[in-house]
């Protein structure tokens, strides 16, 4: 990975298990949206497929 963002490797990789594991079984796929302001990490995770949401926990949320 590019030195640049060598900083926030622990973090995507938190944050793409944490999308994994809150995915409800009924999605067989998913678009996880990702940004960066070089303050803050931004996510969004959907599908527009189902109706069902992904629920993010708390330990995320409060990171």
């Amino acid at each position: 990975m590019n030195e640049e963002f060598e900083d926030y490797t622990n973090v995507l990789n938190q944050l793409v298990s944490e999308a994994i594991a809150c995915s409800p079984e009924s999605w067989i796929k998913g678009k996880l949206t990702i940004t960066c302001d070089g303050f803050a990490i931004n996510y969004a995770l959907k599908n527009e497929d189902v109706m069902e949401k992904a629920d993010i926990s708390d330990s995320l949320r409060s990171t």
